[in-house]
């Protein structure tokens, strides 16, 4: 056999040309498919829901992913030869594909979880407002982000100095900051929360 001969897939049993990799397979005594994708449908004759529905614990009302996860805490799964979420593929097992554009948005919060009675699809949009209306959007303001160089009692200063006439070059050089930012503070455009 040689590159570019024509030769049956063992497992779909489609024809395919055959490459360097699917020639040193056949050789090594190997199953050698057409593609990717087709390796991941027959592998160890489990399918991707198969496998999915392995890595599930289903003792609970959430169905949590015990395979790998990424650093987020979502997991992660193989589906037709691409890698994938697990809970979207937990939609797609269910439900069919994800349309363009759409993302699958958890009920319960629990990023592990595959329940597809948990799951529906939403845009971005729809994620960010599911975030802020169940309290889960963090939201760092004044001296708790960390950036910032002032304290609320430097800007409640700030603010006093320039009501008592102090130029805004001079308020700035005292606490190490732009004009603007002075400005900024003193017309309430930052630090709004500090009275």
């Amino acid at each position: 056999m040689s590159p570019g001969d024509l030769i049956r897939c063992p497992q779909c049993s489609e024809m395919f040309r055959a490459e360097g990799r699917h020639i040193r397979r056949l050789k090594s005594h190997q199953r050698a498919c057409c593609s990717q994708p087709c390796g991941a449908r027959f592998r160890n004759g489990m399918t991707s829901v198969d496998r999915l529905n392995s890595r599930l614990d289903k003792s609970g009302e959430c169905w949590l992913w015990t395979g790998s996860k990424i650093w987020n805490g979502y997991g992660m799964i193989r589906h037709e030869g691409k890698r994938l979420l697990a809970h979207r593929a937990a939609w797609i097992a269910a439900y069919g594909e994800i349309p363009d554009g759409l993302m699958v948005l958890h009920r319960c919060d629990v990023r592990s979880c595959c329940n597809p009675s948990h799951l529906f699809l939403g845009t971005h949009d729809d994620n960010m407002k599911d975030m802020i209306k169940k309290g889960r959007a963090v939201i760092l303001r004044g001296e708790k982000c960390g950036s910032s160089k002032l304290k609320e009692g430097d800007v409640r200063k700030i603010r006093s100095m320039a009501a008592e006439g102090k130029p805004t070059r001079e308020i700035s050089i005292a606490f190490k900051v732009s004009k603007n930012t002075v400005t900024r503070i003193v017309s309430r455009w930052a630090w709004k929360h500090v009275t």
